[in-house]
């Protein structure tokens, strides 16, 4: 489980990383960027693997595989990759190649970004096993699928192989085996939406555990888009905040930032790869409000701090805070500034006639 006990550091720095804002001029090179030293173009999303789910489901594999191998994995929208996978696992069992079918499987239930499928691609895997002859990979598999994520349906299938495995464990000890009815692999889940599953899926209860390196932190920042350059005066504020920082520990610090991109699937890419592949401590970001309730989802199964500086209050969720100025603060401070050290007294307000405008407009009001 991860668990970092002293923040205090990592606390102060972002304090002082919210003071400077934007107004760093020169970047302190100590975070590792991939858009410092490489050029990294977005991926598209291909409708390929709609056509791919068709022509499996009417039994042309061939067919199928060879418009799969024409499509490499890179041009493949994030979203889409698990079921890339997923569905290339799927062609090689129906084609009796278990042992090839395994490394895609695993592939789709790292890929995944969205935790309702994952019991769907649970299953694959496990049969995928089984049919290999590693019943006890296939108990492992199976035993981590939560019945609360699937259907009547591949609960019965889920049952099933359960009964096979059992049976196997019987014939190895060379007495009987009860008769059980064939194992067959979950239909391919549609890109959007698992096949049975419902529309409001129960929050998975586990947890990810992995290693941590207490001494790095990961910046979710936008570094491509229209908000590039918005997201490198933030990054540059952040690393002089770490820089200059009057606790000697902040400057021991690793920073590690990932470009969020401009889609809530870029955002939650990002988080995974912070916190898998670069074992980040807790993540600074993202600046924008736009996918919180994904990223809130996602921080809690990584068990990962995440201290968003987005213009959003409220409660975020039991590992994601709010580290922004509230519109009611910066009303208080202006208004506290124009008539206590200016003394006005007279005031007109204008706004935009949207929600941030009403909010801001409402709180400089009441103050």
């Amino acid at each position: 489980m991860r668990n970092a006990k002293n923040y205090r550091s990592f606390w102060a720095a972002c304090c002082l990383a919210l003071t400077l804002g934007a107004c760093a001029q020169e970047p302190i090179r100590k975070t590792h960027s991939p858009f410092q030293n490489a050029e990294v173009k977005p991926t598209v999303r291909e409708s390929v693997i709609q056509e791919v789910q068709d022509l499996y489901q009417k039994g042309e594999y061939a067919e199928a595989l060879a418009k799969l191998d024409a499509t490499p994995e890179n041009k493949v929208h994030p979203m889409d990759r698990a079921e890339y996978n997923n569905i290339h696992g799927l062609i090689l069992l129906a084609q009796k190649k278990p042992a090839e079918a395994e490394g895609y499987f695993k592939t789709a239930n790292h890929e995944n970004l969205m935790p309702e499928y994952r019991g769907y691609y649970q299953y694959n895997l496990a049969t995928a096993l089984f049919e290999s002859g590693k019943t006890n990979e296939a108990e492992t598999a199976l035993n981590s699928i939560d019945p609360d994520r699937v259907d009547v349906a591949q609960k019965k299938k889920i049952a099933s192989l359960h009964d096979k495995i059992e049976s196997k464990k019987v014939q190895s000890g060379n007495l009987p085996a009860p008769k059980t009815s064939a194992v067959a692999p979950i239909a391919p889940v549609t890109i959007n939406q698992p096949a049975g599953a419902s529309a409001s899926p129960t929050p998975f209860r586990e947890t990810y555990h992995g290693p941590v390196n207490k001494m790095r932190i990961g910046l979710l920042l936008p570094l491509s888009g229209k908000y590039e350059s918005f997201g490198k005066k933030v990054q540059r504020a952040i690393e002089l905040a770490f820089q200059h920082s009057t606790d000697s520990n902040a400057k021991e610090y690793e920073l590690v930032a990932e470009d969020v991109g401009e889609t809530v699937p870029t955002l939650l890419m990002a988080t995974q790869k912070l916190v898998e592949e670069h074992q980040v401590v807790a993540i600074i970001g993202p600046i924008l409000s736009k996918g919180l309730a994904d990223l809130a989802d996602k921080a809690d199964y990584y068990q990962v701090p995440v201290i968003s500086v987005a213009q959003a209050q409220g409660a975020m969720g039991s590992h994601l805070y709010s580290c922004a100025i509230s519109s009611r603060d910066q009303a208080s401070r202006i208004v506290d500034y124009a008539m206590r050290i200016k003394g006005y007294s007279k005031f007109a307000i204008l706004a935009p006639s949207n929600k941030a405008g009403e909010e801001m407009s409402h709180a400089f009001w009441d103050e």
